[in-house]
C-alpha cells in the first residue's frame, strides 16, 4: 500500500513538473511569436468585426475579450519591429504594452511620442526614439469606410507605414461585410422645416439658414455650404420673409453641414420627395423662438 501511495505521489509529481514544463514552453512560444512576427503576419493575425447599417458600415480591430487579446500581440509585434528596425532599446514599447491592456490605445500612445523622454525643447534626445516615433506616427490601418457597404461585400483593409522611407511594404487583406442592419426610412414633413433669410451687412445680398424641428418648440440649425447646390440655388432666386421654397430631400440632407440627421441608421425622405419651406426674416424668427441651438 505504502509503494502504491509512494507511486502515486511521483506520478503526480512528475504530471506536476510536465504541466510546468509546458506552460513555460507556450509562454516561450508566445513571447517568442510575438516578437519575432512580421508586420504582415502580425496584420494577418488581427481579428476585425463589422459594425453598422447597409451603406454606412465600420470596419475596425474587434474589442471582444479573445479578440483582444490576439489584437494586443498584433498592435505590439509590429510595434515591436518598428523599434528593431530603428534600432531603439525595445524596453520602452514592451513597458507600454504590459500596462495598457488595450493594443490600440498602446500603439496610439507609442505613436504620440508621449511616452519618450525629451530635453528642456522638446526635442527626443535619443534620435533613434525619434526615427521609430516618425516610423510610427506613419504607421496606420486603412478600412477604407468610403467603400459601399452591404452584407457579403468585400473590403479591403490595409496596414501601411506611409514614411519617405517606409520599414516595411504595404501589405493588404481583404474583409467580408456581415450582419449589416437596413437603414429605417424616416419620413419628413414640410411643417418640420423652415426656412429664414437675412441680409449680409457688408454687402447686402441674402443669405439662407434652414431649421429642423426637434421638439415642440425646439429647433437645430441647418447650415450648408455656399459651394452647395442648394445654397447657390437661393442666392439665384433671392426669395423674400412670406415666400415659399421647395427643396429635394435627399439633396437637403445630403448637402447639410450640420449633424442633426443621423445618416448611419436613417435614411431620410419625404412623401414627395421635396419638402415646402416658409421662408421668415432670420431675426423675427430667433426674436419668436427660444429653443434654438
Amino acid at each position: 500500500m505504502n509503494k502504491l501511495a509512494r507511486f502515486s505521489g511521483k506520478v503526480k509529481i512528475a504530471i506536476t513538473i510536465a504541466v510546468i514544463i509546458i506552460v513555460a514552453l507556450v509562454a516561450v512560444g508566445v513571447k517568442k511569436s510575438t516578437a519575432t512576427m512580421t508586420p504582415k503576419q502580425a496584420f494577418n493575425s488581427m481579428v476585425f468585426e463589422t459594425k453598422g447599417y447597409v451603406g454606412t458600415a465600420t470596419v475596425s480591430p474587434s474589442n471582444k475579450s479573445k479578440a483582444k487579446a490576439t489584437n494586443h500581440k498584433a498592435y505590439e509585434a509590429i510595434a515591436l519591429y518598428e523599434a528593431k528596425q530603428a534600432k531603439m532599446d525595445t524596453d520602452i514599447v514592451k513597458r507600454t504594452f504590459k500596462n495598457e491592456s488595450d493594443g490600440e490605445v498602446a500603439f496610439k500612445t507609442l505613436q504620440s511620442g508621449s511616452t519618450y523622454v525629451s530635453d528642456i525643447y522638446g526635442n527626443i534626445k535619443d534620435s533613434k526614439q525619434a526615427d521609430f516615433e516618425h516610423h510610427m506616427s506613419n504607421t496606420k490601418i486603412d478600412t477604407n469606410d468610403y467603400d459601399v457597404a452591404k452584407n457579403g461585400a468585400k473590403r479591403k483593409i490595409i496596414l501601411e507605414d506611409s514614411s519617405a522611407s517606409p520599414y516595411f511594404e504595404k501589405t493588404t487583406r481583404k474583409i467580408t461585410l456581415s450582419g449589416l442592419k437596413s437603414k429605417q426610412k424616416k419620413y419628413i414633413n414640410s411643417s418640420e422645416l423652415v426656412m429664414t433669410r437675412y441680409d449680409d451687412t457688408v454687402d447686402g445680398k441674402p443669405n439662407y439658414i434652414c431649421y429642423y424641428k426637434t421638439g415642440e418648440d425646439s429647433y437645430s440649425k441647418i447650415t450648408f455650404s455656399k459651394k452647395s447646390k442648394i445654397y447657390l440655388s437661393l442666392k439665384k432666386q433671392q426669395p423674400k420673409a412670406g415666400d415659399t421654397v421647395s427643396i429635394n430631400m435627399k439633396t437637403l440632407v445630403s448637402e447639410a453641414l450640420s449633424d442633426d440627421f443621423n445618416l448611419d441608421k436613417y435614411d431620410y425622405t419625404s412623401k414627395q420627395g421635396t419638402v415646402t419651406m416658409k421662408v421668415y426674416d432670420y431675426n423675427d424668427f430667433q426674436n419668436s423662438h427660444d429653443d434654438i441651438n
